[in-house]
């Protein structure tokens, strides 16, 4: 199984995305790109999760363990289908952001112009 992105908190391979340190105390989280329906860049501040270090702030997003959090900018939210979305704060947001729309477009059979 290739690796096409890893950082300290996240693997991206050809199947899925795992995010560790997900579940409290220390479990991860391995999410297949089939069951993604969107992913949604945004730009952090105080009021959408940037001095959150884990958890959520409205029961509806739940950030990974991230300590370094407060010194990135974007984050990037996990569409599911269900109410609560995962989000994520990679080291190279773009990077991640552009292959989960590639993997999302590929498993649903579209092509992404590449």
């Amino acid at each position: 199984m290739a690796v096409l992105y890893e950082d300290r908190r996240l693997v991206l391979d050809d199947d899925a995305l795992t995010i560790h340190d997900y579940y409290f105390p220390r479990g991860a989280r391995r999410i297949m790109y089939r069951d993604l329906r969107g992913v949604d860049e945004y730009v952090m501040s105080v009021w959408t999760g940037k001095l959150l270090l884990w958890g959520t702030l409205d029961l509806m997003h739940w950030f990974h363990f991230d300590p370094n959090r407060p010194q990135k900018e974007r984050a990037i939210s996990l569409n599911l289908g269900g109410w609560v979305r995962p989000v994520i704060t990679p080291d190279d947001p773009e990077t991640v952001a552009n292959l989960l729309r590639r993997k999302i477009a590929g498993a649903s059979g579209k092509k992404t112009g590449d």
